[in-house]
């Protein structure tokens, strides 16, 4: 028998099918188009990702049909709002993790219940990407809609009621919404009464790992699985790549390198200090009961080079396919060996902490004639670990020793890119032996639901590696040292130039 983790990300779906000693059977993957509305406004395209969730998956059926999927769990990305009626059916856009449109309501939020009286209800943060904000949005501007609609989902929890399941929440996704209470102990009523948002139209909360139903028949039927699959609730992904990257006690890191970066940092319990709230750092519950977490993240981190590809990489992407070839190991042959003499700001997409500032916007500086596309290339990489790296020295503030990083995700896969870190940063990094640590994650849980693994801890110790290991290089370490105190003033620098610029 055999477990099943479903990754919904922002830039891919992913389904990975892993057997009790955590050796990867089969895998499926298709990329998630992405619908950009103008103004900040993105949405998911609902009915490709289905279409490719279930190609994915009948991948999956067929290969394991010598060693049948027992149990399935599913890693999301979060701030995902997608309206649906009690059959399912998509009622409006499925707004991206990223999308802003909600900025006007999580500003009157945080007017009336203060940013920390936020912060201390909920161990987060409220903005323009908040799901709560997005309902709320649709509320004002597509009543019907709303009012139509019986649940704002995310996608972990629209999947698992597509297959079957009873389309709950978690903690460690809910944080994401923006409303959930600090303890997960349900919805922040006040936040609720100020966005005019029903706590009906939000999914009930349960901890992560918890039995939420067996896949339909009908399900089963469709995608070539054997019937009775056990549904289990999953989480954020960041959190459940952490899991899978082994990162389940207090002071364990794990560096999610996707279309999002984020450091995970288990802690040994929450934190609404003042310290926490001045430095933007959230605290969250884990995926692994009775555990809490902080995050340090961009949002421009994985998903600048495959801006990169799609504007620039033309030549790359034709002569990848003809060869058969990563378009991505195609764009990175270019770079030079060394620093550049370029910096880049990854606001992209809106920053974040301790700025999270969705007005932001993102540049490239120090450009010349004599620039090249490598050049370039590995700016949007040095800018991403810069902006990282900054963000280590927010937990370094608040005494939480950061030294070694276990990378996961798409962008962990590259040599080059975890070189890059381990320079910047100063410190070793190592990846994860899982190219799909947060698949491995979801697995986990849904093992241990099913009875497969006694605990999460006896999971992890049996299926949990590392495999290389980047030491940095001490000398271009001393000059990305010397780039890193220039770049500490690029974004106060350019700060009101974005946000004219975001007021056009």
């Amino acid at each position: 028998m055999s477990l099943l983790g479903i990754d919904v990300g922002t830039a891919a779906t992913k389904a990975v099918a892993f057997n009790r000693e955590g050796r990867l059977l089969a895998s499926a993957h298709r990329e998630n188009p992405i619908l950009d509305r103008g103004d900040g406004q993105f949405d998911f395209d609902t009915q490709a990702i289905r279409r490719h969730l279930w190609e994915a998956l009948s991948e999956i059926a067929q290969a394991t049909q010598h060693d049948p999927v027992e149990a399935l769990s599913i890693s999301s990305c979060g701030e995902v709002a997608v309206p649906v009626d009690r059959d399912l059916n998509v009622l409006g856009d499925a707004v991206v993790g990223y999308d802003v449109r909600g900025g006007e309501v999580a500003d009157r939020i945080n007017r009336e219940m203060g940013e920390i009286g936020v912060f201390q209800a909920t161990g987060g943060y409220l903005s323009a990407v908040s799901k709560l904000a997005k309902v709320a949005w649709y509320r004002q501007a597509r009543p019907s809609v709303y009012e139509r609609a019986w649940k704002f989902l995310g996608n972990g929890e629209w999947v698992c009621a597509m297959l079957g399941g009873e389309p709950v929440t978690t903690p460690s996704v809910e944080g994401c919404c923006g409303a959930m209470r600090g303890d997960g102990a349900g919805y922040v009523r006040e936040m609720l009464r100020i966005a005019g948002v029903s706590e009906e139209k939000l999914p009930r909360i349960a901890l992560s790992g918890t039995v939420v139903g067996r896949m339909s028949g009908r399900a089963a039927r469709d995608l070539g699985f054997s019937p009775g699959i056990l549904l289990v609730a999953g989480g954020l992904d960041q959190q459940c790549a952490a899991l899978g990257a082994g990162a389940v006690r207090p002071g364990q890191v794990s560096y999610g390198m996707g279309t999002v970066f984020c450091l995970t940092i288990v802690t040994p319990g929450p934190d609404l200090s003042e310290g926490m709230f001045r430095d933007r750092l959230s605290s969250r519950l884990h995926v692994v009961p009775g555990q809490h977490n902080t995050f340090v993240y961009n949002r421009t981190g994985g998903a600048a080079l495959r801006w990169y590809r799609d504007a620039f990489g033309a030549q790359e992407r034709t002569e990848a396919a003809g060869r058969g070839q990563d378009v991505y190991d195609l764009i990175l042959r270019g770079m030079p060996e060394g620093p550049t003499r370029l910096l880049a700001l990854p606001h992209f997409a809106p920053s974040g902490p301790p700025h999270l500032d969705a007005r932001s916007r993102g540049a490239i500086v120090g450009l010349t004639l004599g620039t090249s596309r490598g050049e370039v290339v590995k700016a949007l990489l040095e800018g991403a670990a810069m902006e990282m790296r900054l963000g280590v020295e927010l937990l370094e503030r608040r005494g939480i020793s950061v030294s070694d990083f276990i990378a996961t995700g798409g962008g962990a896969r590259s040599d080059a890119w975890l070189q890059v870190h381990a320079d910047i940063f100063g410190s070793p990094f190592r990846r994860s032996a899982s190219p799909e640590a947060g698949c491995l994650g979801a697995a986990i849980l849904a093992g241990v639901a099913a009875g497969v693994f006694v605990s999460i801890e006896e999971a992890v110790e049996r299926l949990c590696q590392t495999a290389e290991r980047f030491e940095p290089d001490a000398r271009r370490h001393d000059v990305y040292r010397q780039q890193l105190e220039i770049y500490r003033k690029l974004y106060p620098a350019l700060r009101e130039i974005h946000h004219a610029l975001a007021e056009k």
